[in-house]
């Protein structure tokens, strides 16, 4: 909960059985092309519904307008589709594992297109992607692929984006595609497959902390301090005890391994830590977290764990500031983990789908990313974005109550619209913007802060609750409907993302 100052697509879910790790079988397409068929024909149709008439009209659309003139955005005589690659780090499965599900999809996609729209073949989308992270757009971008795209003047006009959730044993998969102003043209109805998966022995906890911290020790001879950036319950965000515990044991082991008893050199190890100086020019790669504050021999702790089940798969990494990254993968028993809370008591992650977006926008913390902070600690919210845009904020607190944070009555009192400055640092609070402290107190657990950035000012366009001409808990309900509200709206450019802040005792 925060205190003021004086208060503070239809998507598909394809079902695997068995358990699924990093080890998984990577022949998940292959005895499943009915379902892809399926699953391609659904996209496709939507794909469809999007082309533009080919008629000379002279009224065009504010959204395509607007892309034209900040990213000199052409469309293509005939509309160019990419099947993006899954983000290893957000999946219950390895990276390989899961391009397969891509692989099947892609070539059923190929087969029902009929020649009508061109796709991104893969080997022309690694070297773009590779390109990306090498010169670092990704980073700027957020790691968000889509604004990537657009800033770096790549002529995509649709691109299809997979999510993989791990729940009760079984993993959901879910397919979207969305067009350049950001919005959701198509979507899939649920599959359900099968594959097969490979075990992965588990050790306890206090073996798994011990090898994971020689494994880490060992990858980083210069490591001369340890930022604990998290260790997060599969793609939620959330840190709840079992993250938290695993981190601080790992922490100590490798400050263990690392101390050098001869010299008396310590390794410093310190909570992640981001600038917080507002009104900074900065760049987008330089809020990474991995840089954030990060120096030679400074190397970023994170990782996730999932639930399989009998047994919790747990992936961390060490990276340093140039993105030199040592990972380590392992299992250990459930039952090592007692009663500690493995799970964070809400699920938020649905409210997440649809971060992203042609608009670069960052959104972090003075923590980084997904933050945790105890009870009667402060946090700053700091927000970028890459071009003007209109930013709009939303809380959402362990109890349910949810509050508007941008724009609101007292920034209404200094400020006629919630326009960013592109290219810089912007703090909330802040006394223009905000001007109360984010103080956490009771309850504690898992809370969202989701905002949106759109091409042009749409308050008026808003329900009379989402105006911030109040600061009164919103109706219940109200955050669940912000993506589909926000997307609804007309002639906009939109990119949304979220924050989940883990409070604890």
């Amino acid at each position: 909960m925060i205190r003021k100052g004086f208060f503070l697509g239809g998507i598909a879910a394809l079902v695997i059985c068995g358990a699924v790790g990093a080890g998984s079988s990577a022949r998940a397409g292959s005895d499943n092309g009915d379902i892809y068929r399926a699953m391609a024909v659904e996209l496709i149709a939507g794909i469809k519904q999007m082309e533009q008439p080919a008629t000379g009209s002279d009224k065009i659309d504010q959204a395509l307008l607007y892309l034209q003139k900040a990213y000199d955005y052409v469309r293509n005589k005939r509309v160019r589709v990419a099947v993006w690659p899954f983000n290893g780090a957000d999946v219950p499965m390895s990276s390989e594992a899961a391009e397969d599900f891509n692989e099947g999809l892609y070539a059923a996609l190929l087969t029902e297109n009929a020649g009508r729209f061109d796709f991104v073949v893969r080997s022309e989308l690694t070297a773009l992607i590779d390109d990306m992270e090498q010169t670092g757009a990704l980073d700027e971008a957020a790691e968000n692929p889509l604004a990537a795209l657009m800033e770096n003047a790549r002529k995509i006009d649709v691109l299809i984006r997979g999510r993989l959730r791990l729940k009760d044993g079984k993993v959901s998969l879910t397919y979207k595609a969305v067009n350049v102003d950001g919005r959701v043209i198509a979507a899939t109805s649920p599959r359900i497959v099968q594959t097969g998966a490979i075990e992965r022995k588990s050790v306890t906890l206090v073996r798994a902390v011990k090898e994971a911290a020689r494994a880490l020790a060992d990858g980083a001879p210069d490591l001369n301090e340890l930022r604990l950036g998290g260790i997060r319950f599969q793609d939620s965000g959330a840190q709840p005890a079992f993250g938290r515990r695993f981190l601080e044991l790992l922490a100590s082991e490798i400050a263990g391994l690392s101390n050098d008893v001869v010299t008396g050199q310590t390794l410093k190890v310190t909570n992640l830590r981001a600038p917080i100086a507002r009104g900074v020019s900065v760049t987008g790669k330089e809020l990474a977290d991995h840089k954030l504050g990060g120096k030679p021999g400074s190397y970023l702790l994170s990782g996730t764990y999932w639930d399989i089940g009998d047994e919790i798969e747990i992936r961390v990494a060490l990276r340093d500031v140039s993105g030199r990254t040592i990972p380590w993968v392992g299992r250990i028993d459930r039952r090592d983990a007692g009663t500690t809370p493995i799970r964070p008591a809400s699920n938020l992650a649905p409210l997440r789908d649809e971060d992203g977006g042609p608009l670069a926008f960052h959104l972090l913390s003075d923590r980084g990313r997904d933050p945790a902070y105890r009870l009667g600690e402060k946090m700053n919210l700091l927000i970028r974005v890459g071009r003007p845009a209109w930013v709009y904020c939303f809380y959402l607190q362990a109890d349910g109550t949810a509050i508007q944070l941008l724009p609101n009555p007292h920034f209404w009192k200094n400020l006629t619209e919630p326009l960013l400055a592109a290219g810089v640092l912007h703090r909330v609070p802040g006394e223009a913007t905000f001007p109360f402290d984010f103080v956490m107190t009771e309850p504690v657990g898992t809370e969202l802060i989701k905002c949106f950035a759109t091409s042009r000012d749409v308050t008026d366009n808003l329900p009379a609750h989402l105006r911030g001409r109040s600061l009164s808990p919103l109706p219940k309900g109200a955050i669940a409907n912000l993506s589909s509200i926000f997307r609804a709206l007309p002639d906009t450019t939109i990119s949304e993302q979220s924050l989940a802040v883990t409070v604890s005792r």
